[in-house]
């Protein structure tokens, strides 16, 4: 929607003010509204039209070199305030607990020895029996007679037993 019309400088008899202002001060006042987005009352006497719009563009100047009076073009555009509603989004359910890995022996496992330490995989050199001690299990050799090596649980070695010899503590 757009309005041409003229500020004039001097009173004439199709104005309705009984003071008139100069055109550089509604003209001033105009880009200051469309300037800082503001709003403005639209309102068309002896109706019921009354709208909040927006100026969207002002032009002015002299028309074909008149100088009693300024032409411009008020470009206006319905505002429309913005309004929201806040959407309660509901939080995704907790996943459950992943079940615990079942426990096997492995590296670092601490396990309880109950059997007889040897020097080696292979089985020799038997030495001291332990029962019922908390040990850490250090290497393993799949396959062998005697696969777990176990060691203290804070370090030092201690020997080689066999899978049936550990359980997990």
């Amino acid at each position: 929607h757009s309005i041409d019309r003229v500020f004039p400088k001097k009173h004439s008899s199709w104005i309705s003010s009984d003071k008139l202002l100069k055109p550089d001060k509604y003209i001033n006042w105009l880009k200051n509204i469309q300037a800082n987005k503001h709003h403005v009352q639209l309102v068309v006497s002896s109706t019921q039209i009354s709208v909040t719009m927006t100026i969207s563009s002002f032009e002015y100047g002299f028309k074909s070199g008149f100088a009693d009076e300024y032409a411009y073009t008020l470009g206006l555009k319905q505002y429309r305030e913005v309004k929201y509603h806040k959407v309660n989004v509901p939080a995704p359910p907790k996943p459950k607990p992943r079940p615990a890995p079942p426990k096997k022996l492995g590296i670092g496992s601490i396990v309880i020895v109950n059997g007889r330490l040897r020097l080696d995989s292979y089985g020799s050199a038997p030495g001291v029996y332990e029962n019922n001690v908390r040990r850490r299990i250090t290497y393993l050799a799949p396959g062998h007679p005697f696969p777990i090596h176990v060691a203290l649980v804070n370090g030092g070695p201690r020997g080689w037993v066999r899978q049936s010899e550990v359980r997990l503590a």
